[in-house]
Order: structure tokens, then sequence, then C-alpha cells
């Protein structure tokens, strides 16, 4: 039977289980049983004698139930032990293979170690060897390098390009410890040292003195020299730190308050500091000139071990541009943007911070420099010229305007500063002819010239620089505002100021005497801007937008002063024409007489001797000559209209009406003609509106069924007005549109002139309904022989 079988039958635990329950035994089962311990309990509790025995008892319970164990197992414990036996036996043959394995490795590892311990002490001697011919050629290579070095070194400056790459040979085998015991190495350190000072002082020279004289060979033989000592860039930041401080330096003296003396006068303090800021820009442009002709000698020097150029090695353009077919074109290329664009833009960066101390400062040197910025800003421009023609053709374009801005934006602090008391110099004559408080008269003819010439100074000052012109030019602007708020809050007003038709007021007069002169200001400042502009291609109106805007402003003030004027004079004319219909036009006789000798009605004397007197009283007054012929015209124009209108809506018109009507014509046109010839026309010249009144005559002596036919229907005067005119012949037969719509003739006659053409006839068409209704009402059995005619003229026309 198998294991688990045997274990299944026997596998009963009852007979020892009252073992782990029994107080004296149930010790024996506890992991940490002690044997002392339990000794010492037992004599503590019970006797011993019968302790022994229960003891004794359970000890011979356990060997009977091993012995059952073993005998109910006997087959599977044999079967066992036999397979011991055989594990031993297989456990034995392996050991004894082993043993033999051993046996031959460590006989092969004898006859392996002997060549092996050989070649392992050849290769160390190999080795050995080596290093020390090594170290022999060295030495001997330095011994050989420092002769070469003394042979050198007694030639003078002529050798010592090849002294300095001696001299850095000789430090490359001194990097290695190896040579440090060698005694010719040892003796040779401290003249080695001497030697190094020597050149590296000789090679700094030549260097900074060829770099002064712009000599590009002795530049050539410096940098050569720094090369082989290994220490190219930083020589060429020493050069470059080394004219940077030299330029702020200077700079910096001349705006240091310990320059000027405070016992010397005005005129001797600006002659030291135009003459100090004259060797500071003088240095400056040295300072750039010399860095970049060392910069034009660093992209044609290159190494001949890895033909980079020195440019390259320095950093200053980029590795793609470096090569021989390019060089001439990348002084200045990306990157780092080259020596002397670094140069440049430090310079600009730090002059900025300089410039902006000197705007907080209160001392003369500020107010030198705020009055007479343009000289220093011509000063500082002209360096920039010099300094760009010697080195421009070789910029890109891009990076040259990149420096030009800096240059010029480094600048604005003092540009600022200058602005400001600019614009305070421009305001100074305004705020006198316009003080803060109290009455003051209108500014003369002589104060405005002296305000314009005030703004035309400063703008010609700075003329030469775009940037501080625009700069001036909306100071300018500014003040033109100005000038325009000071001219509206100085008008006059009140009622007397629109009161034409008797003499000029104060007021009047105030007002009239602020327009020319705005109109002064204007016309006299756009032509002195234009003539500072104009020779550099540009035009006051486009130049800035804001100075555009500042003289639309001051012109629409200009116009509405001008347009008040004339529309009160506009009013009043048509208040004297409405007196036409206080008149008796439906007499029934009149003596013969030419319209020229017909004495003419009372409105038409009053209107021209109104309009005389609007001319020599008032308009005379005005300088403002387009403004005024424009408006005069107009004006002319709007009498004409309104006088024609008011002819076709007379309430009954008899024959004799019409000799005085046309006498009234003639009258009229000859009370316009001395008005318009201020203005350089005639009343003829005056168009549509002339043209109208013209074609009044034949209207008014034309029969009645041939108005309409008439040439001068829609050419010289609208179909509405003659439609109207016939409606004042029927007036006994037909209401006119007036009536009908319950107007005044005032109100009517200023309807007429607004409205549309079709608004017009449809107001006659209205007024014919009416007078059809009518006839139907009252049983009349025909209409009048000329509604048929009116009615079609207004259908058509509509």
């Amino acid at each position: 039977p198998t294991m688990a079988e045997a274990a299944t039958a026997t596998d009963d635990p009852a007979p020892l289980a009252h073992l782990e329950s029994d107080e004296l035994t149930q010790g024996f089962f506890a992991p940490d049983f002690d044997s002392s311990r339990y000794a010492n309990t037992i004599i503590k509790a019970h006797g011993i004698s019968d302790c022994l025995k229960k003891l004794e008892g359970s000890i011979g319970q356990v060997e009977t139930q091993i012995h059952t164990q073993v005998t109910q197992r006997h087959h599977h414990l044999l079967y066992q032990a036999v397979g011991i036996q055989r594990l031993e036996d297989v456990l034995a043959m392996i050991q004894s293979r082993v043993e033999s394995v051993r046996k031959n490795t460590q006989r092969f590892k004898n006859k392996l170690e002997s060549p092996y311990q050989l070649i392992q002490n050849r290769t160390a001697q190999l080795e050995r060897l080596q290093t020390a011919c090594d170290l022999l050629r060295r030495a001997t290579r330095f011994s050989s390098l420092i002769q070469k070095l003394r042979d050198q070194l007694a030639g003078g400056t002529r050798e010592i390009s090849r002294a300095a790459q001696t001299l850095g040979d000789i430090d490359v085998l001194l990097q290695d410890d190896d040579l440090e015991a060698i005694q010719i190495v040892t003796d040779s350190r401290a003249w080695l040292k001497e030697a190094g000072e020597k050149i590296r002082s000789q090679g700094r020279n030549i260097l900074s003195k060829s770099v002064v004289a712009k000599n590009h060979g002795h530049i050539g033989i410096g940098l050569q020299v720094a090369y082989n000592l290994r220490c190219l860039k930083s020589e060429v930041t020493r050069e470059t730190e080394q004219r940077f401080d030299q330029v702020m330096l200077v700079f910096r003296r001349c705006f240091a308050k310990e320059s000027t003396s405070p016992d010397s006068n005005d005129a001797s303090l600006k002659a030291v500091l135009w003459t100090q800021l004259d060797r500071a820009f003088q240095a400056l442009l040295d300072a750039g000139s010399q860095i970049g002709v060392m910069q034009r000698v660093l992209v044609k020097k290159r190494s001949q071990t890895t033909m980079q150029s020195f440019a390259e090695l320095v950093e200053v353009v980029p590795v793609s541009c470096c090569q021989a077919s390019c060089c001439q074109h990348v002084l200045f290329q990306l990157g780092s943007g080259g020596l002397l664009h670094q140069f440049w833009l430090r310079v600009c960066t730090a002059l900025q911070q300089l410039f902006e101390t000197i705007v907080d400062d209160s001392s003369h040197t500020k107010q030198s420099i705020e009055a007479a910025f343009p000289r220093f800003l011509r000063l500082a421009l002209d360096t920039w010229r010099k300094l760009s023609q010697q080195f421009g053709s070789e910029v890109p374009t891009s990076l040259l305007e990149t420096e030009a801005e800096a240059y010029r934006s480094s600048m604005d602090p003092l540009e600022r500063l200058y602005v400001s008391a600019s614009l305070s110099r421009m305001f100074d004559p305004i705020n006198l002819v316009f003080p803060e408080s109290g009455f003051q008269q209108p500014p003369s003819f002589d104060e405005v010239t002296t305000i314009v010439k005030t703004a035309a100074r400063e703008l010609e000052a700075v003329a030469f620089d775009q940037k501080l012109t625009a700069a001036i030019v909306r100071s300018i602007s500014k003040v033109i505002d100005w000038y325009t708020m000071k001219t509206e809050a100085a008008l006059a007003v009140g009622d007397d100021i629109v009161q034409l038709e008797k003499p000029p007021s104060a007021g009047l007069k105030r007002n009239i005497t602020l327009v020319n002169r705005l109109h002064q200001l204007e016309q006299e400042l756009r032509a002195r801007l234009d003539s500072v502009l104009a020779p550099r291609g540009l035009a006051s109106d486009s130049f800035d937008d804001r100075l555009s805007n500042s003289f639309t402003t001051a012109h629409k003030l200009l116009l509405d002063l001008v347009v008040s004027v004339f529309n009160a004079a506009q009013e009043h004319s048509f208040i004297i024409v409405d007196q036409m219909h206080s008149e008796d036009y439906d007499i029934d006789n009149v003596a013969a007489q030419t319209p020229e000798d017909q004495a003419c009605q009372a409105y038409v004397t009053e209107l021209a001797t109104f309009l005389q007197h609007l001319q020599s009283e008032i308009l005379s007054r005005m300088t403002c000559l387009a403004l005024k012929q424009q408006h005069t015209e107009q004006l002319a124009k709007a009498v004409l209209e309104y006088f024609v209108v008011n002819a076709c809506i007379l309430d009954g018109l008899s024959s004799a009406g019409r000799l005085i009507l046309t006498a009234d014509l003639t009258h009229v046109e000859m009370a316009l003609e001395p008005l318009v010839a201020s203005s350089k026309v005639k009343v003829a010249d005056l168009g549509q509106a002339y043209h109208g009144l013209r074609a009044l005559r034949p209207l008014l002596f034309a029969d009645i069924s041939d108005v309409l036919g008439l040439d001068l229907v829609d050419e010289a005067l609208p179909r509405s007005y003659v439609i109207h005119h016939l409606f004042s012949l029927l007036y006994q037969d037909m209401t006119s549109p007036r009536v009908v719509d319950n107007k005044r003739h005032q109100a009517y006659a200023r309807w007429l002139l607004k409205a549309s053409e079709g608004d017009r006839l449809a107001a006659c068409k209205q007024a014919l309904g009416d007078y059809s209704r009518k006839v139907t009402a009252s049983g009349a059995s025909e209409f009048h022989p000329m509604f048929p005619a009116m009615m079609a003229s207004c259908n058509i026309t509509q």
C-alpha cells in the first residue's frame, strides 16, 4: 500500500488526545517547552512519585502507539529503505566522475598558466618601453621647442607670431604631468613664464596700436598671436570692452557736474559743453570704426588647422556663414549679430540710460541740451552717417535698420525733453494774446504772424530728422487745437451778433476779427508747413493724421462762424422778400414805363439797402476770401431762388401787376450786383438761380394757354413753379395750393425751397383735386379750360 493509504488506515488521534488535555502532560506540546521550568512546577504542585508514575504510563502509551504504527506500515517502510540505498549508489558514482573532471581541469590549467604569465610579463615590459620612448620624444621636442623659442625671441617683433605658435605648442606639451620630473622642463619653467608674459605683452601692444591705427596687417598679426596663445576671444573682448569704456567715460565727462564751473558764464559753459560733445561723438565714431576694421580682419583670418575664420572662433558670425565665398558679406550677420553690431547696441543702451539721468537732473547741462537738442541730434546723426558709410555696404539692410533705430531711440529721453520745451515755446505767444482771466482784445495780425513764425522756427530747426519732425508736427497740431479752443472761448454771444441790419455791434466785430485771425493762422501755418515739408516729399495734410484733424477742427470752427453770419444774412433777406405779399400786384393799371425806370416796391429798396450794408459794413471786414466768395454766391443764389418762389405764389397778379413785378425783377438783379461783385463774379454767373429769375419775364407776359408749353418749363423753372404761377393768375377761379395747405406765405415759400419736385407737384395736384370737388359739388357743367392741362402736367411730371 502507498504512504497515503497507510496513513489513512492508522490516522487515529484518539489514543494520544488525552495527553494534550491532561494538566500534567499538556506542557510537552507547547513550542517553548522548558524542562527545568517544568520540573520545578511539578515539584511545587504535586508529589514527585505520582508524577513519575503518570509520566511512565504516558511513555508506555506513546511507545505502544509507535509500535502499532510501524507494524501497520511495514511494507511501505521497507520499500522506502530500498529506494534510499539506490540513491546512495547513484550519488557515489556522480561524485567519482566529478573528481575525475576536477583532476583533468587542473592538468589543463597547469599547461596554460606558464605561457600566459610569460605574455603578461612581456606586455608590461613593452608598455614601459613605449612610455619611456614617448616621454623621451616629448622631452626632446620640448628641448627643441625651447631652443626654437629662444631663437624666435631673438628675432624681435618680426617673429612674434611664430614665437606665439611655439609657446602655444610648449603649453600643450606641458599639459602632461609626466614631464614635471624632467630636469630640463623644471629648469625652463621660470624662463618660459617670462617669455610667455613678454610675448603676450608684445602681441597685445601690437593689437591695440594697430586697431587704433586701423592697420589691417598688424591687426592680423596681433590676432594671430592671440589665436596661437589660445586667448583670441578674451583679447577681442578686451579690445571691445576697452573702447566701450573709453566712449562712455568721455560721454559721462560731458554731462558731469564737475565739468562746469559755477563761476563761468552761460556762453563759456555752452562752448565747453559742445566742445566736449564733439569729442565724445568723435570718440564714438573712432571706436566704432576701429571695431569694424577689427571685425573685417577677424572674418578674413582663418585657422590653418580647422580652416575656420577667427570671427567664427569668437562666435561673431554663425558657422554656416563663414565660407570663403560669403565672408565679405557677413560682418554683421545674424546669430550674435557681429562684433560692431554688439558693440553698437550696447553703447546705445548705455547712452539711453545716461540720457535718462540727464532728464532727471536740473543742471545747466540739461538746460543747454534742452535748448539746442537739434544741434545735438545733428552731431549724433552725422556720426552715424559717417560710420554707416564705412560699413553700410557690408551690412544687411534689416540689421542696419535695427542699429539705426536703436541709436535713434537712445536719444528719446532728450527728445521728449526738447519736444516738451518746444511745445511750451509755441504756447507762449498764444497764452499772451488769450490771457486766462480778464477781457482781452482779439489777437492782431502781427500777433498771429508771431505765433506762426514761432511754430515755423521750431519745425525748420528739426526738419533734417523725420522722427523729430513728426514729433514737432504733433506739437503744432496741439498748438492749432489750443488756438482753436481759445478762439472759441473768446467768441462773443448774444442777439446782437445776428442783427445784421444794424451797424455791426462790438461783439460781431470781435467775432469777425477772430474769424480773420483763425483764417490767417490756418493759411499761413499751412503754407509754412508745406514750404518746410514739401522739399522732403511730404505734405502737411498727409504727414500726420493729428495735424490734419487739427486743421479740420480749426476750419470747422471757421466755417461755423462764417456760415452763422451768412445764415443770419439769408434769413433777414428772406424776411424782406416776404414783404412782397404785402404789396398790391392786382392793381388795374400802372404808368407805362420801362422796367429800369419803373419805381420798385419798398421791399426791393429795403433789400438793396440791406445787401449794400451787409457788403460794406460786415462782409468787407472778412479776410477769408475763398469762404466769403463761396457763401456770398450761395447767399445771392438763395435770394434769387426765394424771390422766384414768392413771385410764383402771389395771390392775384393782374396785367399791371406783371409790369410792377418785372420792374422788381430788374431792381433785385441790380441790388445783388454789388454783393457778388466783391466775389469777382456777376449775377449772370449764378447759374440756375439766375436763369430762373430771367425766365420769369417771358412767363409773366405769356398767354395763359401757352404757359405750360414754354421752353423754359423744366429747364429754367421747375414745372411745379409754373403751375403755382397759373394758380396766381387764376386765383379768382382756383384755390392755390398754399391756401389748400393752410400755410402762410413765409412758411409755404420756405417749404417749396426744401421740398422735392414730386412733393411740390403733389401739392398742386391736391389743390386741383380740391377745385374739381368744388366744381362737382356746385353742379357746374364744365371745368376751367386750363384745368385739364394743369392736371395732365402734374401727372406727366410725376
